[in-house]
């Protein structure tokens, strides 16, 4: 189930947020692939991937969900991702550091094992 937020609720969550790119000096997340379709879809796949707002994931993660594979391929009428993964790794990966820099996501860091 997909919920609406109403624009007042988005304007008073980002009002407590600083996101002064002099301050945080990371602009790195913003490039070609953060577009509004793009974000978008990289939102849908997180609504449709995941079991609930609390599991933690990782782009890899998204990519491969079935979802993804559906809209990449009907709605941007790319390639299957298995067939080019490399060219989703920013199509994934730049819009979550995004949602992550704006404060919609937690990113948290961990070494590989």
């Amino acid at each position: 189930m997909v919920r609406w937020i109403q624009e007042q609720t988005i304007t008073e969550y980002l009002s407590n947020k600083d996101l002064d790119l002099k301050k945080s000096h990371n602009a790195r997340f913003f490039d070609q692939k953060v577009q509004p379709d793009v974000v978008s879809g990289v939102c849908e796949s997180l609504l449709f991937c995941l079991k609930d707002a609390t599991q933690e994931f990782t782009a890899s993660h998204i990519k491969s969900c079935e979802y993804s594979e559906q809209m990449v391929t009907n709605f941007f009428n790319k390639p299957s991702v298995a067939k080019a993964p490399r060219e989703y790794d920013k199509f994934f990966g730049q819009p979550l550091k995004s949602l992550a820099y704006a404060k919609l996501l937690l990113k948290i860091r961990r070494k590989a094992p």
